[in-house]
């Protein structure tokens, strides 16, 4: 609904609106308590003092062991924390990840809420599964002001007390057949993922795109961050920044290490707004990236957005709409430069989209409906196979395998789940 919506974004006037016209406020259904969350974690104070009148269920969980509190905290409205805490909810309670209501208000940068909360004995001090304290999230996000604040009040400024982290895969138990959560709390955390996370070929860095909430009205915000593996242990993830330019959305390395791409709508060379997402390719110069530089015209000028793929030959593989065609396409590099996109519609249908393809080319991850994940296999003609869903099991999206062939990670939930690749070679079609 309008309200639902506007709610969602925290649009308070637009909320104020809707209910002086009547709008009708849900409670004891999926939309009320949807309503509820977003109300609550955007700081709408009139909007959930109205639902509390109503009977609304204060008791829901609004993510794994997180309370109301805690995304009251994150919205920042005093009025809605002061309620929550006479209503005996836990001040210093832990969800999942290990954050408490006041890192949710130090992260967002509330500041009142975070002064009333330490006024109520929140632990200022208290650790996230990452090792974060509130100081250090403000740390994080520059955010000066929360920094003197929870300075002023005497907070711990030591570094994050990241975890002890050693061997491949961010040290991370090997998962089996079935599909388990990635790095629960560390990449599988408080922010939800905008791209799968990606391994260098040679297994010593790691990169994932945030999904960033806002701290006003509208949309949030991305961060790509990378943890590298340093004498045999994993560091705090921190902001890619090369050279000054930030790494932007759904980052991917080419198979052989050298070549780094992203996704951005970053001004293009010579300062002309891009106007578009653009891909943009970054060269390995020693131990530092060169500045980068988008791809041929050829392929950017059409639409994009979301994950791509590039194989060992430069191959690219995107998701894209051109010329009433949908779905996947394709352009090859010869001799150096970018052949005409042509589209797979004809073999893997116009709802495929975020490609992942083999580093040999041979077969083909994709996405259908935002959650189906499918396989299609090279054939002698070079080709590409009738797509074979890989199974309930693997729902999800935004495919990856691991650039030693081991794992099949996929998007799902906000976060990274993966599982053991054989997968893919037990779909294979069996020949007659």
């Amino acid at each position: 609904t309008a309200l639902i919506l506007a709610a969602w974004r925290g649009s308070a006037d637009v909320v104020s609106l809707l209910l002086a016209r009547g709008a009708s406020i849900p409670v004891d259904s999926a939309k009320g308590r949807q309503l509820l969350e977003s109300a609550v974690s955007t700081g709408l104070s009139d909007l959930f003092l109205k639902m509390v009148e109503k009977g609304a269920d204060l008791t829901m969980e609004t993510g794994p062991n997180r309370t109301l509190l805690h995304s009251a905290a994150e919205g920042g409205a005093v009025p809605i924390v002061a309620a929550l805490l006479e209503r005996r909810f836990a001040i210093n309670r832990p969800d999942a990840n290990g954050w408490t209501p006041l890192h949710f208000a130090a992260d967002m940068g509330r500041a009142d809420a975070v002064a009333f909360l330490l006024g109520k004995g929140a632990n200022l001090n208290a650790r996230t599964v990452m090792g974060q304290s509130g100081f250090n999230l403000a740390q994080d996000n520059n955010d000066a002001a929360m920094i003197a604040l929870l300075g002023g009040k005497g907070a711990d400024q030591s570094p994050p007390r990241f975890p002890d982290l050693r061997g491949p895969y961010l040290g991370q138990k090997p998962p089996g057949r079935t599909p388990e959560v990635f790095a629960p709390g560390i990449v599988s955390a408080r922010f939800g993922l905008h791209s799968n996370i990606v391994f260098s070929p040679d297994g010593t860095e790691a990169f994932w795109s945030l999904m960033i909430p806002p701290r006003t009205a509208g949309y949030g915000t991305g961060r790509t961050v990378v943890s590298r593996l340093v004498n045999g242990r994993w560091t705090y993830p921190q902001r890619v920044v090369f050279d000054a330019v930030p790494l932007d959305d759904v980052p991917f390395f080419h198979p052989d290490g050298q070549r780094l791409y992203d996704m951005s709508a970053r001004a293009l060379p010579g300062g002309q707004a891009a106007g578009k997402e653009n891909i943009w390719v970054w060269q390995r110069s020693g131990a530092a990236w060169t500045r980068p530089r988008p791809i041929d015209a050829t392929v950017n000028r059409l639409p994009h957005h979301w994950q791509f793929s590039v194989d060992r030959a430069g191959t690219l593989y995107f998701t894209s709409t051109w010329a009433g065609a949908r779905g996947i396409f394709v352009s090859r590099l010869v001799d150096g430069a970018y052949a005409e996109p042509a589209p797979l519609e004809s073999a893997l249908g116009p709802d495929a989209q975020f490609p992942f393809v083999a580093s040999d080319g041979s077969y083909l991850l994709f996405t259908r409906g935002m959650q189906e994940l499918c396989v299609s296999f090279r054939d002698a003609q070079g080709g590409w196979g009738a797509p074979v869903g890989l199974g309930p099991q693997f729902r999800g999206m935004l495919p990856i395998v691991s650039p030693d062939g081991k794992y099949l990670f996929l998007g799902r939930d906000g976060g990274v789940y993966w599982a053991d690749a054989s997968i893919i070679e037990r779909s294979r079609p069996k020949q007659p």
